[in-house]
């Protein structure tokens, strides 16, 4: 059941990527909060029928089409993405590293706040 939420929410943010839409501006379409929409895609949320049939309107699809599993070329991009996001971990961790505790408190500090903004 849990696999199906999460592939619900990658299907969501893989839509809302291609129409290069914000969670902000999917949120508005949707008549949504923005933090909601996060919370679907990270799996954190699961929503109703409605719900689901007012993103898919908002994103310019059939509800059938949100539900439908990806396409070939759909897994590639996001496997892509999260090769390119471990990447992108793999070298903030090595950088994070070296600093001393009180340094790392901060960064750390920085980044969780940059983090809860989208």
């Amino acid at each position: 059941m849990d696999n199906i939420v999460k592939l619900f929410g990658e299907r969501v943010r893989l839509l809302r990527r291609q129409k290069n839409y914000s969670q902000e501006r999917l949120s508005e379409l949707a008549g949504l909060h923005p933090t909601y929409i996060g919370q679907v895609e990270r799996a954190e949320k699961k929503c109703t029928i409605e719900t689901a049939n007012r993103i898919a309107a908002a994103l310019g699809c059939t509800l059938s089409e949100l539900l439908a599993e990806p396409t070939e070329t759909e897994q590639k991009v996001m496997l892509e993405t999260d090769t390119e996001k471990q990447h992108i971990i793999s070298e903030l961790v090595q950088k994070l590293l070296v600093l001393d505790t009180d340094k790392l408190r901060k960064r750390a500090s920085v980044i969780l706040d940059m983090a809860s903004i989208d």
